[in-house]
């Protein structure tokens, strides 16, 4: 297992953002971090208003969008109406009960899993993230964003590799023994107390996982 842990990036990475317009400067910033290892029948969890989507259909990578709010699903589908590289928009519930007899039909379907609506607080629930497995093929990639757990990081880059010692130990009981984590990359979305995507997330880690 190797990670990939940019120290640049802590310090580098924007601390002010202003939604949208720095979320936008964010989605790009992840869509080049995670393009390398987006492969085959790709779903995205959370698609929301589609922000992220926008730039795989501007790469021209075909890929199903997923939301479980209706009037989300809804939107999607009239802003992407008639565009190829989107394949369908799913309404998905990743915290359902029955999720493996109700989703039944998309068993194993999907080679890549993508979950990176920082503004979702569900992306990182770890029963979402138990039911994702389902759709997903065997060595299938999940690719997710979650809060880096910062109990051992006062802000000082000496402590960078506890951090990262640490993160690893709670991101693998998130994903209990299902997954095999390959690559964590980290960025920063706190130091504006007016924005609440901030105030919510603060030090957050991009995080790359193979099914098993």
């Amino acid at each position: 297992m190797s990670t990939d842990q940019i120290t640049s990036e802590l310090a580098a990475s924007p601390g002010h953002f202003r939604v949208p317009e720095e979320l936008t400067l964010l989605n790009k910033w992840m869509f080049s971090a995670i393009q390398p290892y987006i492969r085959g029948r790709i779903l995205e969890i959370g698609s929301g208003n589609g922000e992220l989507s926008d730039f795989f259909v501007q790469q021209g990578i075909h890929l199903h969008l997923s939301d479980e709010n209706d009037d989300h699903c809804i939107k999607l589908r009239e802003k992407f109406q008639g565009v190829n590289a989107i394949r369908k928009v799913h309404n998905i519930n990743f915290l359902r009960q029955d999720f493996r007899a109700f989703y039944a039909s998309k068993s194993e379907v999907f080679s890549t899993l993508i979950a990176l609506n920082v503004a979702d607080h569900n992306v990182y629930d770890k029963v979402a993230l138990a039911n994702s497995k389902h759709l997903l093929r065997q060595r299938g990639f999940l690719i997710f964003v979650a809060p880096a757990y910062t109990a051992l990081y006062p802000g000082t880059p000496e402590n960078t590799q506890d951090l990262r010692r640490f993160n690893q130990k709670r991101l693998k009981a998130l994903l209990d023994d299902d997954f095999e984590i390959l690559k964590t990359r980290y960025f920063n979305l706190s130091g504006n107390m007016q924005n609440r995507l901030s105030n919510h997330l603060g030090l957050s880690v991009l995080a790359l996982a193979r099914k098993l």
